[in-house]
């Protein structure tokens, strides 16, 4: 076969040669390739540089929709991105865009070879040659054989949410910590009552993000956030008091982030504070998330709503937290769904 179409210097690709669709279209009549995935992944913020990104993000696509979805929708855009970045740094040292040349087993492995001369972690590495001969395989399976077989499904190891009595003492501590971890910690302790955001969002989260709604005459407190994905889902704050703090804070800043200087080492420094004082406890932005998936479990909305403010529609989240929910019994549960019928406008 031969090379896809140049780019030509005035940025127009040339009719030179047969195109990517009738060369080798992947995703034409993949079974994975989704109306829902490829939207996903369409859309997803990935940062790809230089002339060829548009085309490198085209190959990408079509090369990921040929592929079985992995099971967490991040790391299907993780590879897609680490996909398209790679094929356009191969096209840009070389003047023209060829993926079937760029994903044999010998480019890969040179390129492999180089990131990790040049001081790239080898286990980092190795991921992301997973990622890329994973694409691979789909033009070249002789020179990489087949993918291994899927085994049992991982489950990360339970994490144990913060609970009342921890969520007490750390308030406790905390308000005699230094001001520079007293101000960090409670910025985490709110966003994560109120709105059960991962630590990325924080990072990422900014005073116009913060917010009143007027529902009903009332004026509620919400929060956009934004995922890895750059899915947007805008959430009620749960605990009132959690969602003025972090409204009081947005009209501080205006439209800086709410945690001002990123400081990855905030929360270990204001853990080390608490063990220092005798309160050995986990905390972390994902505890605190658990914690408010606990509160969010025990209202009665409907498991949509719940999921979507959670931003997972994989309720296996709740396997992790499955020792800390409330037990029903089949009156309880019946009389729930009494109480919810009842209260049912249809």
């Amino acid at each position: 076969m031969g090379r896809w179409p140049r780019q030509s210097t005035s940025g127009v690709v040339s009719a030179a040669g047969p195109s990517f669709v009738s060369q080798f279209d992947v995703a034409a009549d993949s079974p994975h390739a989704t109306q829902d995935r490829r939207a996903r992944l369409a859309r997803a913020a990935v940062q790809v540089e230089g002339p060829w990104a548009v085309e490198a993000r085209k190959h990408a696509l079509r090369l990921r929709l040929a592929a079985p979805p992995p099971l967490m929708d991040r790391n299907d855009v993780t590879a897609f991105g680490e996909l398209a970045r790679y094929l356009a740094s191969w096209a840009d040292g070389r003047g023209y865009l060829d993926p079937e040349a760029a994903l044999r087993a010998a480019e890969i492995n040179r390129w492999a070879a180089r990131e990790i001369a040049a001081g790239s972690p080898a286990g980092s590495i190795r991921s992301r040659r997973g990622r890329l001969v994973e694409a691979a395989r789909q033009l070249h399976p002789l020179e990489f054989g087949p993918a291994r077989g899927p085994g049992p499904v991982p489950r990360q190891s339970r994490f144990s949410p913060l609970t009342e009595a921890d969520l007490a003492a750390a308030r406790h501590v905390l308000s005699v910590a230094p001001e520079g971890i007293r101000t960090k910690a409670q910025l985490c302790i709110a966003f994560g009552l109120a709105v059960g955001g991962r630590e990325s969002e924080l990072r990422a989260l900014r005073g116009c993000d913060v917010y009143g709604e007027t529902v009903d005459g009332e004026e509620r407190i919400v929060v956009r956030l934004v995922n890895r994905e750059g899915r947007e889902r805008i959430v009620p704050a749960l605990d009132p008091d959690a969602g003025e703090y972090l409204f009081a804070r947005a009209q501080a800043v205006g439209s800086g982030l709410l945690i001002g200087s990123p400081d990855k080492n905030a929360l270990n420094r204001a853990q080390e504070h608490m063990r220092k004082r005798g309160v050995n406890i986990q905390f972390s932005v994902r505890a605190l998330r658990y914690l408010w998936l606990l509160r969010l479990a025990e209202l009665a909305l409907p498991l949509a709503v719940s999921l979507r403010m959670a931003d997972t529609w994989n309720t296996e989240v709740f396997i992790d937290i499955e020792c800390s929910l409330r037990a029903y019994n089949i009156a309880d549960t019946l009389r729930l769904i009494d109480h919810a019928k009842q209260g049912d406008p249809k």
